[in-house]
């Protein structure tokens, strides 16, 4: 039984009376009665009588009945779960901060989450070397490093030892001579 049958199912048992039912599928009333017949075929049982008074379930349909509606309920959360997913607005991101960014980056992510709740963020303690290399490999995806970073790894710059704030992209960034904190991120990796 496909989704389609299964809301063709579940539309018949919620409203007893099949125009109701092809009204609500925006479907005509022959072709619900085909997928009806369908379900009922593979399942080798009737799951409706059919009278004056419209469709009614029988046992077996009372029975099926509870679960093809919790599954119609699972799929259209997994639909949205799914949109937000790609949107970046849900899943896991996996993030990289070593000393430099020990006040920083919890701060950042904090703000993220707030943003952002439906994401989990795993931060793992690492030194930026190594965080370059796990972005590559897309074992994370971002990163708050030392500048340089290889290629070909972006970075936004955040913060610098002395706090003497320069103007990028329309955004304030800290930067020194000593060092350069960044976000990196590979373009390659997303939310997953």
């Amino acid at each position: 039984m496909d989704n389609r049958q299964l809301r063709a199912f579940v539309a018949l048992a919620e409203l007893g009376r099949y125009h109701l039912a092809a009204e609500r599928l925006c479907i005509t009333q022959p072709a619900l009665s085909k997928q009806i017949q369908a379900i009922e075929l593979q399942l080798g049982t009737r799951l409706f009588e059919r009278g004056r008074q419209g469709a009614q379930l029988t046992a077996n349909g009372e029975a099926l009945f509870p679960r093809a509606r919790e599954l119609l309920t699972q799929h259209e959360q997994f639909h949205q779960y799914q949109l937000q997913v790609v949107k970046g607005e849900a899943g896991r991101l996996a993030l990289g901060f070593g000393l430099s960014s020990f006040h920083l980056a919890p701060q950042l992510v904090a703000a993220f989450r707030q943003r952002f709740p439906q994401v989990v963020v795993g931060l793992e303690d690492l030194p930026s070397e190594r965080q370059c290399q796990l972005l590559l490999a897309g074992k994370l995806q971002a990163g708050f490093v030392r500048l340089p970073i290889p290629a070909p790894l972006q970075a936004q710059p955040l913060l610098n030892a002395r706090r003497a704030p320069w103007r990028c992209r329309r955004r304030t960034c800290w930067r020194t001579s000593r060092f350069t904190l960044c976000c990196s991120w590979n373009l390659r990796a997303g939310v997953v």
